[in-house]
């Protein structure tokens, strides 16, 4: 019987099972169908209120250096010379502040200003957003922000100003003005922050300009007496774009391209100094950037200075606030006017590109023992043909042996550059216009490259433009000028309106514009069509050698107009010494050898013989010298004059023999020289420049070359007395410049002047 109540309960009890086991399997069906609701419609956690604390405005904005290499070179300070006329230049720098001025490089920002706060769940999905008024450094709003337990990056914006700040489309906000102060910020700055119901702590907001700031600074106190700064009006700049913010990352693109008015505003009208309002910008990551001045009154001035542009080779950095100085300043160009050219060496007095060349030239001056230390190299003046974009640059860069060599350069070996490409394949970037060095036992050389911005479209009035860099050395003691031309055409150097009281002038009447090129022919060591000759290709270049005249036709070997060579020591062909006694009035029509709208420039007279006791009618001594005196016999003048290297795309760029020439066995032979230039302040032609290259010359009785790299003497279309056997010359050494008298016989080269 209990074995049987035993059974009975055994079965009782696997019945009992059996229905726990069935109700626990339609327990985990309708548990599985739950699942599948939740998928679809998934609980959203508890709601949580989220602090946050206003932890401050950094100093650098948010470190988005806005210079692609990631370093420091938009805090770097740029100076652009802007000549305003012929004796007052305009020196713009821009410099990063050394303590930012932000208005919010504070610990906090002001009182009353907006602040929007943004969760992004997971940092990507918008979920809520919460606007504040920040005071005495807290945020404070009449709500709170409320979200669900979950990954979120929390992002800040502000105007930084009690500005409305406009809804931001989930993540993006279109068309910002530049002149807001934009601050965005995040946390954490990567990744996400987890929101619990247990998260109690403040959640930290720290701001970042993403703008620029700028301030503009004018003075004249470096200028002799007081000028007063009456007026600077439309300052704007280019590219000032208007902005779209992604609210999510803070990056900006562009919504548009005009132009961003600077300032209205200014304090200091009407003193020596005048500053501006501070004004964030943004140039949209530019390589650089112009600054555009519309109109600029100085007291003293008749006429306001219009349409000045500024370009900067700078990216401007978000976060930090910029000084651009305007400083006014009489022309440093005349600093050097006695100038000290360095002992005992043979520097660069100058440097030349055609008008539509702007590709590097190469100052390497071996400054030897005596002149050791540090130099400076800068732009000190640019005449008023240098217009928006243009000037000189200045470099240091691609100077290494393996750079040069890479374009055909060597300064211990002969190397062909031209085969390698021109300068113009090799610009100077940027807008440097200073640079300094060291010259010490171990690098004796200056050393740098000059380049300028643009081409030149010369005029009839005016056929070049010109510049001038002041060289200091022997640790800045010493100075020197090295005077730029750009432009080929003939131009004047002296001019009429020049002022004289030398040599029994009183006013100049026979200026006239000289060429920039020696003489040559295509076929050398044979005659030469009447007015059939040809210029060098550059100005350092020698040319043809020619006799003043020689109408006189051998039988078998005429020597009429004969263009014989410039480097080889002993005439090709047999040499003819028959010198004429006719005067070039009655010679030029068979004898000219000048291409047509070109002739040889007189010393005085062409029709009689000329003592050059008055010097009236002289062209080479009116057109070339500050002080022209009378006569001969070494009456040296070298007052406007530099004898040295002449950087013309040519000769700087190769090995030069016996320090004053390169290829010296080549038709192409080029000199060393002396180069005039133009002192007279206020002159139209102020620093204009014309180089001479030292040829040498062939003697009259037997055509041996003679004083090659040290001496030059160039023809005129005058003759002298003693026999009709003396043509009157220009004639440059190395300490010399004067008119000179020399045999008709000899083979000299020949620099036309304009008909």
């Amino acid at each position: 019987m209990n074995k049987v109540k035993k059974n009975v309960s055994m079965w009782h009890y696997s019945v009992y099972m059996s229905a726990v086991v069935l109700m626990l399997c339609g327990l985990t069906f309708l548990l599985a169908s739950c699942m599948e609701e939740v998928v679809e419609k998934p609980y959203s956690g508890k709601k949580v209120n989220v602090h946050f604390s206003l932890v401050g405005v950094t100093d650098r904005g948010n470190e988005d250096i806005t210079r692609s290499s990631g370093d420091d070179s938009g805090k770097d300070s740029e100076t652009v010379v802007i000549p305003l006329m012929n004796d007052l230049c305009m020196y713009a720098s821009l410099e990063a502040d050394s303590d930012n001025k932000m208005r919010a490089a504070t610990s906090n920002m002001d009182d009353g200003v907006q602040l929007r706060v943004v969760a992004y769940l997971n940092g990507t999905t918008y979920s809520a957003h919460i606007d504040y008024t920040v005071s005495k450094g807290l945020l404070t709003s009449p709500n709170t922000l409320e979200v669900n337990e979950g990954e979120y990056r929390f992002v800040a914006y502000s105007y930084n100003s009690t500005t409305i700040l406009p809804l931001h489309d989930d993540y993006l906000i279109s068309d910002i003005d530049p002149s807001t102060d934009l601050l965005w910020g995040c946390y954490p700055a990567t990744g996400t922050h987890t929101i619990t119901a247990f998260s109690y702590e403040e959640v930290p907001v720290t701001m970042s300009h993403l703008f620029s700031q700028m301030t503009i600074l004018a003075t004249t106190n470096e200028l002799s007496k007081s000028i007063k700064i009456n007026n600077i009006n439309m300052v704007s700049i280019t590219p000032g774009k208007k902005v779209n913010l992604n609210v999510k990352d803070g990056t900006l693109t562009s919504a548009s391209d005009a132009p961003q008015q600077l300032s209205s505003k200014w304090l200091g009208l009407g003193t020596t100094t005048a500053i501006s309002q501070p004004r964030t910008v943004y140039t949209n990551n530019m390589e650089d950037f112009q600054v555009h001045i519309g109109s600029l009154s100085l007291e003293g001035y008749s006429k306001p200075f219009t349409n000045l542009t500024l370009t900067f080779n700078k990216q401007l950095q978000s976060g930090v606030s910029y000084t651009m100085r305007l400083r006014f300043k009489k022309d440093e160009s005349n600093i050097g006017m006695n100038d000290d050219a360095p002992a005992n060496v043979n520097t660069y007095v100058g440097a030349f590109w055609k008008a539509n060349q702007k590709g590097e030239r190469l100052i390497r001056i071996d400054m030897g023992t005596a002149n050791q230390g540090a130099w400076t190299a800068k732009v000190v003046w640019l005449d008023p043909r240098w217009g928006s974009g243009d000037g000189v640059a200045l470099s240091t860069d691609r100077l290494d042996n393996a750079s040069l060599l890479a374009r055909g350069i060597s300064f211990s070996s002969d190397m062909n550059p031209d085969s390698y490409g021109s300068p113009e394949d090799y610009p100077v970037t940027g807008y440097t216009t200073t640079l300094s060095g060291t010259v010490n036992s171990s690098n004796p050389f200056i050393f740098f490259r000059i380049g300028l911005r643009s081409h030149y479209k010369p005029t009839a009035a005016y056929p070049a433009r010109y510049a001038v860099i002041l060289l200091s050395y022997n640790n800045n003691t010493k100075q020197q000028r090295i005077f730029l031309r750009q432009g080929e055409d003939a131009d004047y150097l002296m001019t009429n309106n020049d002022p004289v009281n030398s040599g029994g002038l009183s006013r100049r009447t026979q200026c006239v514009p000289f060429t920039t090129y020696n003489l040559t022919a295509k076929m050398l060591d044979e005659q030469v069509p009447l007015r059939g000759a040809t210029f060098t290709d550059y100005p350092t270049q020698a040319g043809a050698m020619f006799q003043w005249a020689c109408p006189y036709q051998h039988p078998t070997f005429g020597r009429q107009r004969w263009a014989w060579n410039p480097h080889v020591k002993n005439p090709a062909a047999q040499w003819v010494n028959i010198p004429t006694s006719d005067y070039w009035d009655k010679l030029m029509a068979e004898e000219e050898v000048c291409p047509p709208g070109y002739r040889r420039p007189n010393d005085g007279s062409i029709s009689r013989n000329e003592p050059c006791t008055d010097i009236s009618q002289s062209e080479f001594r009116q057109s070339l010298f500050l002080n022209p005196k009378t006569g001969f016999n070494f009456s040296n003048e070298t007052t406007n004059s530099m004898w040295g290297y002449y950087a013309d795309g040519f000769f700087d760029r190769r090995r030069i023999v016996d320090n004053k020439a390169v290829v010296p066995d080549s038709r192409s032979i080029a000199y060393i020289g002396r180069l005039f230039y133009n002192p007279t302040s206020g002159s139209d032609r102020y620093n204009a420049s014309l180089f001479f290259p030292a040829t040498g010359g062939r003697f009259p009785d037997n055509g041996i070359l003679f004083s090659t790299g040290y001496e030059g003497m160039y023809w005129s279309s005058s003759a002298n007395t003693d026999s009709h056997i003396y043509g009157l010359v220009l004639r440059v050494w190395d300490y010399h410049a004067f008119p000179w008298r020399s045999y008709k016989g000899m083979g000299l080269p020949i620099r036309a002047v304009v008909e």
